[in-house]
């Protein structure tokens, strides 16, 4: 299957799944309308009134719940936007890739290669702007604290 072919299913799939599931609406609407002509007297083979009526509950309900969860699924993520939005105002565009820099600098002061150790160790210092020894320790308390507000921009402030 070809690259096109693939993302037209997959366009296909996504606006299926953003639909309201108005069938199975339709289908509760009918099951109870079956079991009101089952009260009025109106005779339907193999069916009984509470059957038809459970049904078409169970069909409405059905409907309501994944209309609900899609409905919040939406909100979900507009508010993940957003939280993201604000992050990246506040932290810059790619505070996540500081961020994981860091880490990986981190770990790097533990690296056996000397050389390794001297430019993660370098690396740290221009980032942050501090200038712990090049050891991994003190780095590793400081992240503890400083990773929840680190935004990458201390060292040009410092």
């Amino acid at each position: 299957m070809d690259e096109a072919t693939k993302q037209r299913i997959q366009e296909r799939v996504h606006e299926r799944a953003q639909t309201t599931p108005v069938h199975l609406f339709l289908f509760g609407a009918a099951w109870i309308l079956v079991a009101l002509a089952l009260v009025a007297g109106v005779a339907v083979p193999h069916v009984s009134t509470l059957l038809a009526f459970f049904v078409g509950v169970l069909f409405l309900y059905l409907g309501a719940t994944i209309s609900e969860r899609r409905r919040m699924e939406k909100t979900f993520r507009d508010l993940l936007e957003a939280f993201e939005s604000f992050n990246r105002s506040v932290y810059g565009d790619d505070y996540k890739v500081k961020r994981a820099a860091v880490d990986i600098l981190i770990r790097s002061l533990e690296h056996a290669d000397a050389t390794v150790r001297g430019r993660a160790h370098e690396q740290l210092v221009r980032i942050s702007g501090l200038d712990f020894p090049a050891e991994a320790e003190p780095w590793q308390a400081w992240w503890r604290d400083a990773k929840a507000s680190f935004t990458g921009n201390e060292a040009r402030t410092r």
